[in-house]
């Protein structure tokens, strides 16, 4: 079941039938296309989410690392510590697949 900002523009369109898992989604999407990218609303919620956390990472970044500044050392280790969580994010991704499938979480 997915459950996030894409959802809710999604499922403000009646031709798809939430909820649904991920599995779902993608047969949706590959299948007919058309039913999720002729909807504005499948672009809206995402876009406030963007913005929302681009905001968010602008202005916590910069103090993120002047907290552990002490302990990043080089310029290396200030690179490292800031692109950590953009690196490890398509590992969270497919271990969220991976349960939302074989595990059957509820999220």
């Amino acid at each position: 079941f997915i459950d996030d900002e894409t959802t809710w523009g999604l499922a403000s369109n009646p031709e798809l039938r939430f909820p649904m898992t991920y599995r779902q989604l993608d047969d949706v999407a590959l299948a007919q296309p058309q039913l999720i990218t002729h909807n504005p609303f499948a672009y809206f919620w995402p876009a406030v989410s963007f913005v929302i956390c681009v905001t968010v990472l602008w202005q916590s970044y910069p103090r993120a690392i002047a907290l552990f500044r002490r302990k990043l050392k080089t310029k290396t280790e200030v690179v490292w510590f800031a692109l950590t969580p953009v690196l490890l994010t398509p590992f969270i991704y497919a271990t969220v697949v991976w349960l939302d499938e074989y595990v059957r979480l509820n999220w």
